[in-house]
């Protein structure tokens, strides 16, 4: 199934890749602004491999999900910013367990499928991506 507004947003030139099930490259444009903020602001993530690993997260993520641009660029900031969080040992703000569990267990293809495409961003890192994070994800997917 791909969604007839998939083809409508996109240029001709990608129809062919939309018909294949192969990710879009992202938009770089507002994603280059994004990496010039994390620049000045990050002491911990590595601009470099956050620009390996995040076009191509975000694409397999927009093919999954029917995201808005502003739901993309927010999730792109989110996540920077939560690596940078861990890797800098920043104590994090957890939601209640409850809450998590409920989002799992109401969602378990979601969070199966995100946390299969966060294994290149752990890896890159070396952290983990905590339940609760992933939980975090889904809500901004859903909107919840």
């Amino acid at each position: 199934f791909i969604p007839i507004n998939k083809i409508f947003e996109k240029s001709s030139q990608d129809l062919d890749q939309i018909l294949m099930f192969k990710p879009i490259s992202s938009p770089n444009l507002a994603y280059s602004e994004i990496y010039t903020y994390f620049k000045s602001q990050f002491k911990y993530t590595s601009i470099s491999t956050l620009q390996q690993v995040m076009p191509e997260f975000m694409d397999k993520l927009s093919l999954s999900y029917e995201l808005h641009e502003d739901q993309r660029i927010g999730l792109f900031v989110h996540i920077g910013c939560l690596i940078e969080r861990i890797l800098s040992g920043a104590q994090e703000t957890q939601q209640p367990q409850e809450k998590v569990s409920a989002i799992i267990h109401k969602f378990p293809t979601d969070y199966t499928l995100i946390a299969k495409l966060f294994k290149p961003i752990e890896h890159a890192f070396n952290v983990i991506i905590t339940d609760d994070e992933l939980a975090t994800i889904i809500m901004i997917i859903k909107k919840i």
